[in-house]
């Protein structure tokens, strides 16, 4: 049979999670000596599932690759048991498997014997017998090729089987008794112990070669059984009739059926009818058996797994839950489905799902990545240049982080955040990023109102404030020119450029600090005529300074600022007036002259008293 992966996205999009790869005819045990269902078939590969998640195992011994296997626990012995199976599928029964194995620790071991083993079967049908008295595994079914060739094919004659037989302690005993009621010879019969009953359960399965049992078919298209037995004591009993009461599942062969402990019932799904080659009658039905009686819950489900046949199924105690996992589909396309659901409850619930972003609004040929990190594992990130970045099937809960793109911003959806498979698709739309770009001063005298410019890209804001702003500017490079202010140096170029690469949503970009000093220059005044430490004051510009020496200074900006001179007792030359600071210091000289006293007079002449009259 050729199978091929379907409507999975191609590999270039696809990077699979730390899930089993998809495959038919595997199967899975709950390993009560780990602790965890057990996965193995269809594969090369071991699987365990812990805590609702898959955790693939790696002993160093593994059994060839086998498919549709007996793949059970032997409660008694204590370990898993994997018996027969084939590499591929019906068509190449010439390879069938007729090796036992067990599985314990993390480890495989061959326990071959085959002195006593059956015949290498493909589908056989096993399951642990837990019946008091029993307490054994129990196999039933199969089928296996011998004798000539078809015409003009190399398979062998296909023949299945009516034997049934146990093993315990490591040793395969023949139970068969063609005396007694027993099913007809069948492969890929379901069969499961139902806990609640007390017995083996076996349902349907299909019928090739020689058989007779449901009528005679062609050796490549075989019909389907739906008939209903149970195991108990080393007798089989036929409860067709009794079973059916409210219908019975339509005869299938390689459904799946797993005891539901918890909810003391046996749950069956999907399976294949009219053998081998009716793809199109897979179906994705679900039946219960309970108290004796099949009940259909298909049509109160409100969801349900895609139709499949060879799926892995079995029972889960630490979660309570069916588990169910991969199978072949209904289509001549052969799609393998590789995803996880569990049945607890009121129906089925994906347990995996397919991880799907999609983005609009980046131009063509831009690369985008994710990254998408699980509750427990190891973070997987993956980058493409499409529109749509898809994972493989992926168990639990994830969590995404979307890289950031230069020049585009996510303007829809979200950048992070969880993933779950309520909502396991994430779109989201890119715009190209609009930034800011700030400019900052400190420095002008803001009293003054003094008023400053940039001229950013062409474009010329002025102001008397802290800031001036460039917005919605697209990434790029832009050029500026900071305009120069009078009587004020800059801490910087007053020419560059901004480049707006970074991504993002801030509303400021970049920002552009300027410092301004005001330049000013030494205004000097010198005195001459005063006596040596006679105080003596200057105003310039409404300042006043005082000093004693022979040299009041200001430091002052370019412009004409008034003055004035004075000391107390003394007539200075100038004594007011103005200086003009052109970018160069000054000095400005001021004689004193001590003040005549009033009515004194000249130096040699006597003041001559007058008598009163």
């Amino acid at each position: 049979m050729s199978c091929s992966s379907g409507d999975l996205p191609s590999s270039s999009t696809l990077t699979s999670l730390p899930v089993p790869v998809h495959r038919w005819g595997a199967e899975v045990t709950y390993d009560a000596a780990d602790g965890y269902p057990l996965l193995f078939g269809g594969q090369n590969d071991t699987w365990a599932f812990e805590d609702g998640n898959w955790v693939q195992l790696h002993p160093k011994v593994i059994p060839p690759i086998v498919s549709f296997a007996c793949l059970t626990y032997d409660w008694k012995d204590g370990y898993v048991l994997l018996y027969g199976g084939g590499r591929g599928g019906i068509g190449t029964p010439d390879i069938d498997r007729d090796l036992t194995w067990t599985f314990k620790g993390g480890v495989w071991t061959n326990v071959t014997n085959p002195a006593d083993s059956p015949p290498g079967l493909q589908y056989p049908s096993c399951t642990y017998d837990a019946a008091p008295g029993d307490d054994y595994v129990v196999l039933f079914g199969g089928v296996y090729g011998e004798g000539p060739t078809y015409t003009g094919h190399s398979y062998l004659t296909l023949h299945s089987t009516n034997q049934t037989w146990a093993f315990s302690g490591g040793t395969w005993t023949n139970l068969t008794n063609y005396a007694a009621p027993h099913p007809s010879a069948r492969f890929g019969a379901s069969m499961v112990y139902d806990s609640s009953a007390g017995y083996v359960l076996l349902y349907g399965g299909a019928v090739n070669g020689t058989s007779t049992a449901n009528g005679s078919c062609t050796p490549r298209e075989c019909p389907h059984l739906n008939d209903t037995w149970t195991f108990h004591a080393g007798t089989w009993t036929n409860i067709t009739a009794t079973a059916s009461i409210h219908g019975t599942p339509p005869g299938r062969w390689e459904a799946g059926i797993a005891n539901d402990s918890a909810a003391g019932d046996v749950i069956i799904f999907g399976g294949q009818a009219n053998g081998y080659k009716s793809y199109n009658a897979t179906q994705n039905f679900t039946w219960a058996f309970s108290d004796g009686v099949w009940s259909n819950l298909t049509p109160t489900l409100p969801v349900s797994p895609q139709p499949r046949f060879g799926e892995a199924m079995g029972y889960d105690p630490a979660t309570q839950t069916v588990v169910m996992f991969s199978g072949l589909n209904s289509t001549s396309a052969a799609v393998l489905w590789e995803n996880s659901w569990a049945f607890y409850g009121s129906g089925w619930h994906p347990l995996t799902y397919f991880l799907n972003f999609t983005e609009a609004g980046l131009p063509a040929g831009q690369s985008w990545n994710i990254t998408v990190t699980p509750d427990k594992g190891v973070a997987l990130s993956l980058k493409n240049t499409t529109a749509t970045i898809s994972f493989g099937w992926a168990t639990g809960n994830y969590s995404y982080a979307i890289a950031s793109v230069a020049k585009y911003h996510i303007t829809t959806g979200a950048s992070s955040g969880p993933v779950r498979e309520t909502d396991p698709t994430i779109a989201v739309g890119w715009s190209p990023t609009k930034f800011t770009v700030k400019f900052t001063e400190k420095g002008l005298k803001s009293a003054w109102k003094t008023e400053w410019s940039v001229t950013l890209d062409g474009v010329t804001k002025s102001g008397t404030g802290g800031s001036l702003s460039f917005a919605g500017l697209a990434p790029g490079t832009y050029p500026y020119t900071i305009g120069s202010v009078a009587n004020y140096s800059l801490n910087r170029s007053y020419s560059g450029s901004v480049d707006l690469l970074a991504t993002g949503e801030a509303e400021i970009a970049a920002t552009v600090a300027l410092k301004w000093t005001l330049v000013t220059y030494h205004v000097s005044f010198e005195e001459k005529g005063l006596p040596s430490g006679t105080l003596w004051s200057v105003t310039l510009n409404g300042v006043t300074k005082t000093g004693t020496g022979s040299k009041i200074t200001f430091a002052i900006s370019n412009g004409t600022y008034a003055f004035s001179v004075s000391a107390s007792g003394y007539a200075s030359t100038p004594s007011s007036g103005s200086v003009t600071v052109a970018g160069a210091p000054i000095t400005e000289h001021v004689k004193f002259a001590a003040d005549e006293p009033a009515g004194s007079l000249p130096d040699g002449l006597a003041a001559v008293a007058r008598p009163e009259t």
